[in-house]
């Protein structure tokens, strides 16, 4: 139980039923977060800029802006 690898459930049945568990290493696990704001600019058009990022072992980050048009 302690393996944070892996670990086995047995459910109490008959006949007996079980199955692996697979958690997710420490160094694969990440936070994701962003922040997306935008202006209507004109009846179908919208302006915008975001930031996303990753805070992990291997940490990553995007910002974008631009101009969206509805049709």
């Amino acid at each position: 139980m302690d393996d944070q690898d892996e670990q086995t459930a047995t459910v109490v049945t008959t006949p007996v039923t079980s199955f692996k568990q697979t958690f997710a290493d420490d160094e694969a696990t990440n936070l994701a977060y962003g922040v997306r704001v935008g202006y209507n600019v004109y009846g179908n058009a919208t302006v915008y800029a975001g930031y996303e990022g990753r805070a992990s072992t291997e940490s990553s980050s995007n910002i974008n802006a631009g101009l969206r048009v509805s049709f």
